[in-house]
């Protein structure tokens, strides 16, 4: 069996270090970032433009999406947040 090449269709920038965590989002016209700095990120797939920024304090190992919009992160300092993406607040 032969393997293909496969041709990268779109990298996004901006992250300062490594990404430990990528999921599609929003009937695939998003994704979300979790990076190994902290911050994650949801990003616009067609302009690769970043939407908005969630601020962890603490690097985020995963990331998982709800059907109802909340996002859930693992962070490095053994919490795990659960975030409302379309109002950018952690939900308490």
């Amino acid at each position: 069996m032969g393997y293909e090449t496969k041709r990268e269709i779109r990298t996004f920038r901006d992250i300062l270090m490594r990404v430990n965590a990528v999921k599609s989002v929003l009937m695939g016209k998003n994704i979300l970032s979790g990076t190994h700095d902290s911050p994650n990120h949801l990003w616009d797939i067609e302009t690769r433009k970043k939407i908005r920024t969630f601020l962890t304090y603490s690097g985020v190992i995963s990331i998982d999406i709800s059907s109802n919009g909340r996002q859930f992160t693992g962070c490095y300092d053994g919490t795990a947040k659960l975030w409302d993406i379309n109002k950018v607040k952690r939900v308490q």
